[in-house]
């Protein structure tokens, strides 16, 4: 085992999805620094290799970063990580996974003395590659982008994850993801969560730090009402979606309004902008007036990490996809949103799941119905959580 080797003898390899964090940190508007990241994993174990792999002037155009592409390979120069330029014969796709695949399971096979591999993306592609290398007795850690876009697979294949958004460093810089909006309205910005209870599921844990505890109700935990839980749910969904959680009603004008301006063809961003001016127009009483692009722009993201969309890459951009229909009668919608929230709390809490207060929390109401259904999305997740569930989940939103 690879916990055995004497410390001076193990060693971390750090392998970067270039493509993948440029994607995702100009969606949700954040910084790129490797600084963080080696200084996370060099905790850990020693770092002994560090490459990157990916089309850089292709992917920072496609994203509007064009005049960042100097100072992002100084950034990886400074950080003594090799880039490896896989660049694109065609349009739609180069090879870089499979570069990072190849040279991966080379390192594993030819180097006894590296004991753990860090793989900087949110790419659930790479799961049979983190347990081909947890047979050869590796560890393997994943440094994720945005914590509720990663899918679920990923995160459970890995000996350890952490989330890009949440180290010190970049949590700090954080910002809202730019949005489409008029001059005369401003965003406004996501309030700060009310402290969590006593026995919040982050309590003495290191911030994006995989949470292998089995569920369970600890002593102080013991005496929580209803109203309780949905106050601590609803705390962990907006400490990982950075944005207030929108009422059931709110989430209803949402996913009405997007169905209603939707058009084949259209990308994401806007999507989110003829959503907005949508609801705009028809907030003739006001009520939808606390609804901004923000929140918008986090449902229709999280439907598309979900899945519930048919796309196609936008070549111009590549983490701001065409949609070029759903995948599900629209009625659905709303359940592919509400899984994706239980997801979130499941992943994120070590106590007893209550169904009862996200019944509340969800529907705004403890009725039977409203109950069972969250009986059954608690069921659902735990069996995409068991080994059980794996290729389940693979498909699911299909």
């Amino acid at each position: 085992m690879q916990e055995s080797l004497e410390p001076h003898t193990r060693g971390m390899a750090l392998f970067i999805d270039i493509e993948n964090v440029i994607g995702h940190c100009s969606t949700l508007g954040l910084p790129v620094h490797f600084k963080p990241i080696c200084e996370k994993i060099n905790k850990i174990a020693p770092l002994r290799v560090r490459k990157a792999f990916g089309d850089i002037p292709k992917t920072m155009s496609s994203t509007g970063r064009s005049a960042g592409i100097l100072p992002l390979r100084k950034e990886l120069a400074a950080n003594l990580i090799e880039i490896q330029d896989v660049p694109y014969l065609i349009n739609k796709k180069n090879s870089a996974d499979i570069h990072i695949v190849a040279t991966a399971l080379s390192l594993a096979y030819e180097n006894p003395n590296i004991s753990h591999f860090t793989f900087v993306t949110t790419d659930r592609d790479y799961v049979p590659l983190y347990n081909k290398l947890k047979e050869l007795g590796k560890l393997v850690v994943v440094i994720s982008i945005d914590e509720s876009a990663t899918p679920g697979i990923a995160a459970d294949a890995a000996d350890q994850i952490f989330y890009y958004e949440h180290l010190p460093e970049i949590s700090r810089l954080i910002r809202t993801p730019p949005q489409p909006h008029t001059e005369t309205e401003a965003v406004p910005e996501a309030k700060e969560p009310a402290p969590m209870p006593a026995c919040a599921p982050a309590a003495g844990t290191e911030p994006g730090h995989l949470n292998t505890a089995p569920p369970s109700l600890s002593a102080s935990c013991r005496h929580w009402s209803v109203e309780d839980f949905c106050a601590a749910y609803k705390q962990v969904l907006e400490m990982v979606l950075k944005t207030p959680f929108p009422s059931l009603e709110d989430r209803k004008i949402i996913l009405k309004a997007a169905e209603g301006c939707f058009a084949d063809g259209m990308d994401l961003r806007e999507w989110t902008g003829k959503t907005a001016q949508r609801i705009r127009e028809a907030d003739n009483a006001g009520a939808s007036s606390g609804i901004n692009d923000a929140a918008i722009f986090k449902i229709l993201l999280a439907l598309y990490f979900n899945r519930a969309f048919h796309v196609r890459r936008n070549l111009d951009d590549a983490n701001n996809p065409v949609i070029l229909g759903f995948v599900c009668p629209t009625w659905q919608l709303g359940e592919y949103l509400d899984r994706n929230y239980v997801s979130i709390i499941m992943r994120k809490t070590s106590y007893e799941n209550s169904p009862e207060a996200l019944a509340q929390l969800l529907y705004e109401d403890m009725s039977a119905e409203a109950v069972a259904k969250c009986e059954q999305y608690i069921d659902e997740m735990r069996y995409l959580q068991s080994g059980r569930g794996r290729v389940v989940e693979e498909a699911w939103g299909h």
